[in-house]
Formats: structure tokens, sequence, C-alpha cells
């Protein structure tokens, strides 16, 4: 299984987890826009290259040409993408860091140095990526799996610097997993949420076993109380619904809930969720651990309010939209 975690600014357990998309429809291109500026970069860990763009400044001992090509331009196609999904697009005041590793050994040496008293937890990561205090740090685990990494902690990267509030974790997760999968089109970079197999297939196992997870429960779980429970099948059960979840709310029923789930992702950018206070100070200060509790009640609340009150209605049209993707 493969298990990223993204970490919360000086929070003390893991913020959410996320695993990477096999990409079945992608296709690795060279890059067709210019070139970034690229320094030496000194560290205790190889030799190494500074990489700068527009919105990102990468730390890389990864020196495959093929593969460094890409990275860059990739990026910045996800910065773009992430944009697209508010209502107005954000213009950071400073670089998003990645540090992108060219094998374990190096990550887990990074990950002492980089995460000091947390890297416990980011060290179970068996195969794949984390956010912590503002960067993303991962190692390559081949080229289309580790641009689908870089993709997903991205999002969360992304969420974490530019949003008001934090996303409770179905959204978090779901929205990160939308941009997995990719192909390379007439020189760009396109993200297709349908395309993302290691997704589809558990949900196809799991709609086929009667196992789905009720709505009312996964929109109150988060991956890391999952995970201390069972370390495999239900954790892929919970990412691939929360990614068909965010695919009904934009897709399902006409698109009928499309408008609701919008309003909910401005709301998370300018700050105007309808919580209780308590609630607001999680949702809002990142040196606060975002609890167990939080998710839990403010995942459902956000959800009534922004989609709809009828859970049992929904759950009935987004289960049999589950039914709908494990059939293709």
């Amino acid at each position: 299984m493969i298990i990223g975690l993204a970490c919360a600014s000086l929070g003390l357990v893991p913020w959410e987890g996320g695993a990477l998309a096999r990409n079945r429809s992608a296709t690795l291109v060279a890059p067709a826009q210019a070139q970034p500026r690229v320094d030496d970069w000194a560290n205790p860990y190889g030799p190494g290259l500074r990489l700068e763009t527009d919105h990102y400044l990468l730390y890389t001992t990864l020196l495959d040409p093929n593969l460094l090509a890409q990275v860059p331009d990739f990026m910045e196609s996800a910065h773009k993408a992430y944009n697209a999904q508010l209502p107005d697009p954000i213009e950071p005041r400073a670089r998003s860091t990645i540090y992108l590793f060219s094998d374990r050994a190096q990550w887990e040496m990074a990950t002492r140095d980089l995460a000091g008293a947390h890297a416990a937890i980011f060290l179970k990561i068996q195969e794949g990526a984390y956010c912590f205090n503002g960067s993303c740090i991962a190692y390559d685990i081949g080229p289309e799996r580790t641009l689908a990494a870089l993709a997903h902690e991205g999002w969360h990267q992304f969420a974490n610097r530019h949003l008001a509030f934090r996303l409770p974790s179905w959204l978090d997760e779901g929205m990160a997993m939308t941009f997995e999968a990719f192909l390379r089109k007439d020189g760009q970079c396109q993200f297709e949420p349908p395309a993302n197999a290691y997704r589809l297939e558990p949900l196809r196992e799991t709609v086929s076993r009667g196992d789905l997870i009720p709505l009312e429960h996964l929109l109150a779980m988060s991956p890391g109380e999952v995970m201390a429970t069972d370390r495999s099948v239900h954790v892929q059960t919970f990412y691939s619904q929360s990614y068909a979840l965010v695919r009904f709310l934009r897709e399902a029923e006409g698109a009928r809930y499309q408008a609701g789930f919008r309003r909910l992702l401005a709301d998370a950018v300018e700050g105007r969720w309808p919580l209780d206070s308590d609630d607001l100070t999680v949702a809002t200060d990142r040196n606060v651990p975002k609890t167990v509790g939080w998710n839990r009640v403010v995942g459902r609340q956000l959800f009534r309010y922004y989609v709809a009150d009828d859970l049992e209605g929904v759950q009935r049209q987004y289960l049999a939209f589950c039914a709908q993707l494990a059939a293709r």
C-alpha cells in the first residue's frame, strides 16, 4: 500500500493521509514552458540542484534528466489546476518548497533532519510523500507515481497555505486525489480525475463486497483514525470513497450539488464557514492540532450546510454513483 501523510504546521499528529495514483493514461513528454532557474544545492544527502519556477522552489538530489525535466512544468500546471478550483485565483507572495530525493535512504535522512521529533510518524510511510511545516518532502518512486505524489501533496500544501480554513478530511483528501491522474496533450498537462485507476480499483472491490462506508460515517472519518485500526483495506476504502464523493458533488444528479460544493470551497478561502468559536479556532490556527473530534463534527456540519441536510437521501444517490463508477 502506498501512503503519504500531510502534517499541519507544528501539529503533533499526522494531518491527513493520501495515497498515490497509478496513471494508466498518463503520457510523459518534455515540458513546453520556459526552463526554470537552476543552481547547485549544497546539502548532506548527495549532489543536488535548486530549481526555481514562478510558484515553486524545488530542492532535489534526483538528477535523472528525463523526470527532472518534467517536474517544474508539471508543478506549475498543478498550481494552475489548484487555482481553478477556487472562485478567484490566488497569487502567492512566496514560492512553495518541495524536497525531492533520489532514493528512500536520502528521504529518511532528510525526514529526520526536517521533521525532528515528528519524524517517526513519517518514517512509517511505506512508499509516498508528505507535507510538513509548509514543505512537501518526496522521493523517486517511479516517474508517474512520483508526479502523482507531488500533485496530491501539492494540493495539501496549496490549501494549507492559501485557504483561510483547514478542510475536513473527506474534502481535503478527496480534492487531492483529483490531481493524481494526468496526461500530456499538445504540450500541456491535464489532470483527469476519471482516469484515476488506483482509486477506482479499490472502489470496485468495495462495491463488489457490499462494504461501502455509509455517507454519514465517511464525512466524519480521517485517515489517521482509520489507520489506527486497519492499515489496509479500510484505509483504501476511505480514500476511494472520498475520491468518489468529490466526483459525485461535481458530476452526479445533473451537477445538482456542484453549486453548494463550490460555495463550500469559496467560503473556506474567505473564512466564512458557520462554525462556533472553538471550531473556528481549530479551522484557522495551524498551530492548533486538527483533532479527530473536530473533523467528526465539522465534516458533517459543513456537508449539511452547503450540500444537503438530508444525508439519507443523498446517501442513496451517492452509493448509486459509486456503483456506476465501479461498473465502468
